[in-house]
């Protein structure tokens, strides 16, 4: 799969899970204050029982994008697999050894969310349209 199609398939997917209120706040904190603060704000603003989906959401969006992120997939070592990397405090390290992944991330994940947040809108706008001709039509 080429990026510019899991960028759509990830923003999409985001958009189902969250409402536009809080992919407005996850890029805020990303944009404001870069990827480790986003996921660290992520993981409180989500630590309840009923948000856990949210979380591993975001887990799953940051592993699918280090797969473009990641120019160094030949040089893993076996059985080291994106699936099953763990998104933690250790990830972060690794990916800020190398400024130019991060940034990578950083500017991946802001694309995902704008259009996440698109999504959300539209689909708003799509409710919001049908609720009022239902109204009309009373």
């Amino acid at each position: 799969m080429n990026l510019e199609s899991e960028i759509y398939k990830l923003s999409f997917e985001l958009s189902e899970e969250f409402e536009e209120n809080e992919l407005n706040k996850l890029l805020g904190v990303l944009a404001s204050d870069g990827v480790y603060a986003m996921w660290v704000y992520a993981k409180d603003k989500f630590k309840k029982n009923e948000d856990q989906p949210k979380i591993e959401k975001i887990n799953e969006l940051i592993r699918n994008l280090d797969n473009f992120v990641d120019d160094k997939k030949d040089n893993k070592k076996d059985g080291e697999n994106i699936d099953n990397k763990n998104i933690d405090n250790e990830y972060f390290q690794n990916l800020a050894q190398d400024l130019n992944r991060l940034l990578f991330m950083k500017e991946l994940l802001e694309k995902v969310l704008i259009y996440a947040i698109y999504h959300a809108k539209a689909k708003e706008n799509k409710n919001g349209e049908e609720n009022r001709e239902k109204n009309e039509m009373v």
